[in-house]
């Protein structure tokens, strides 16, 4: 198969990722499709059975020692290796919906200024509530195209439109590569997906929002108090140095934001069919979830105070490289 003869490049980081990963490549690979792709997977070290599910199927695979990944930095790699015209980058445990999914991701992407398409996830079943309303939240049901009228009125946004301006995900999206090669991922720890989405939109391009395709994807996030810390830290301190702070954090300001929260999430729980016990359980831990979503945003905003192993200690990046 020569190189003119792939049309689009499919990247899967992989770590330990048994549990989702037969059932996303079973998905890709049953596909209806007008033309010729190729799977590309870069594995970090898995000591699972990852590697024995890749074997099952004609993928290319890419090996690369724990301590190099990065999430930006790898992603590169795979571009660098792709023959496709067209990049999608996926998750190890994100599910495809239907066998037309490739082929409306690649319909999506065929305009001459849209360098990118990123689509709706949709949570897994079980997730509880707070990560549930916040996937509705980000994941709309109306098309959105994101572009800028004149980059250079990007400065008299807010911080918070700026961050809306950016929305972009790598969970599930297809980009062209030529553009890729030429502009790629920051090599950063979190954030390259909204980063270059900035760089993006500052260059004069668009980025697409396409609800009407989808994959099961969701993290059930708020299972601990430490967790939700670390996960608000690592996010807040990266919107912080690219956006600046999204939200006032004088004390009336927090007050009135934290119950703001709490009752939305309240509201939304009792609406859900799920068992009254759940119901009153997240219920009870609402309060403690988002104190701790709180405090992770205020310590993420104000990062540069902290010692360097407090830091590394309140970040799930650190703790995840570790791991």
């Amino acid at each position: 198969m020569g190189t003119q003869d792939i049309k689009v490049s499919i990247i899967i980081l992989t770590k330990n990722g048994e549990e989702y990963l037969g059932g996303v490549l079973e998905s890709i690979y049953t596909q209806k499709v007008g033309f010729k792709y190729e799977v590309i997977i870069i594995d970090s070290g898995s000591r699972d059975s990852t590697l024995d599910i890749i074997k099952k199927f004609p993928i290319q695979l890419i090996q690369i020692p724990p301590e190099s990944f990065n999430h930006g930095g790898t992603r590169n790699l795979g571009a660098k290796k792709a023959r496709g015209e067209f990049i999608v980058f996926m998750n190890q445990d994100v599910t495809p919906v239907g066998s037309q999914w490739l082929q409306k991701l690649f319909k999506e992407i065929i305009s001459q200024d849209v360098v990118a398409v990123y689509l709706k996830n949709l949570p897994r079943p079980g997730l509880n509530p707070l990560r549930k309303r916040e996937l509705e939240n980000d994941f709309p049901e109306q098309p959105r195209l994101q572009r800028l009228d004149d980059p250079k009125n990007f400065e008299a946004l807010t911080n918070a439109e700026k961050r809306y301006a950016c929305v972009f995900t790598t969970v599930c999206s297809i980009v062209k590569r030529s553009y890729f090669l030429e502009h790629p991922f920051k090599v950063i720890e979190f954030g390259e997906d909204v980063a270059w989405a900035r760089e993006v939109l500052l260059n004069g391009k668009a980025i697409a929002y396409d609800p009407s395709n989808s994959v099961i994807h969701s993290h059930n996030f708020y299972r601990s108090p430490s967790q939700t810390f670390r996960l608000l830290y690592d996010d807040s301190k990266f919107l912080v140095k690219t956006f600046g702070k999204l939200f006032r954090t004088n004390p009336f300001s927090l007050i009135l934001r934290f119950f703001g929260w709490c009752i939305r999430d309240v509201v939304y729980t009792w609406r859900q069919g799920i068992s009254l016990p759940r119901k009153a359980f997240w219920t009870v831990f609402t309060p403690v979830a988002r104190l701790s979503f709180m405090f992770g945003i205020l310590a993420g905003y104000n990062y540069k105070m902290w010692p360097r192993w407090l830091e590394n200690y309140f970040s799930s990046v650190s703790k995840k490289k570790k791991s």
